[in-house]
């Protein structure tokens, strides 16, 4: 069978960040056919080092991504390895844009003057897109706290909203691991149902 059928047959496509470290080109050609087709393509930035070790082949993906799935930890690392600052835009090679974002929760750098999480995904949100006929979506993940989205919204700068947690008991914890993994599993659920966002968030 082929590969590729499956991609041309699917409404959706989701690539976990994991796979920068094989093989960028490959993924950049399933963005590029979700932005040409006209579907959404769904990234999760995975883990911290993947922002760190692997930002060319990620920059290379952004201007195609329709939802971004990113944990504090990861988001913060895309701040620091794009040089933003507080004032806007990025410092050194990078190129970032400005928002009209909300003051939120947590520091990127840890100081006093620094990006908050809101600011982060809400210049993520509105870096340049290829299809600009679709909205970006940035979901951030905190764990207990707030689940944060930052999409662009109708041509006049950034939306951000704020998801409380359901709270749980923590005697029914047994294990985190994949925790996010199974948040990022019910959102595209949803997606596929063609839900919005909201009710995403709550699968």
């Amino acid at each position: 069978f082929k590969v590729w059928d499956y991609v041309e047959d699917s409404s959706i496509c989701f690539a976990s960040g994991l796979f920068l470290t094989a093989c960028p080109p490959a993924l950049l050609v399933l963005a590029q056919h979700c932005a040409k087709a006209g579907k959404p393509f769904c990234l999760d930035l995975a883990a911290p080092f993947v922002v760190e070790f692997y930002l060319e082949g990620l920059r290379s993906l952004i201007p195609y991504c329709d939802y971004i799935f990113a944990s504090e930890a990861e988001l913060s690392m895309y701040a620091r390895a794009m040089h933003m600052n507080p004032e806007g835009g990025s410092e050194s090679r990078h190129h970032g844009s400005s928002s009209n974002s909300a003051g939120g929760h947590g520091g990127a750098f840890g100081t006093q003057g620094a990006l908050s999480l809101e600011d982060i995904a809400a210049r993520l949100a509105s870096s340049p897109k290829a299809n600009v006929d679709s909205r970006r979506f940035v979901i951030l993940t905190r764990g207990s706290a707030p689940t944060i989205v930052a999409s662009s919204w109708c041509g006049y700068g950034i939306k951000i909203e704020s998801f409380p947690v359901e709270p749980l008991d923590r005697s029914r914890i047994l294990d985190s691991e994949g925790v996010g993994d199974c948040f990022v599993g019910g959102f595209l659920a949803g997606l596929t149902q063609g839900y919005n966002t909201d009710r995403c968030i709550r699968l």
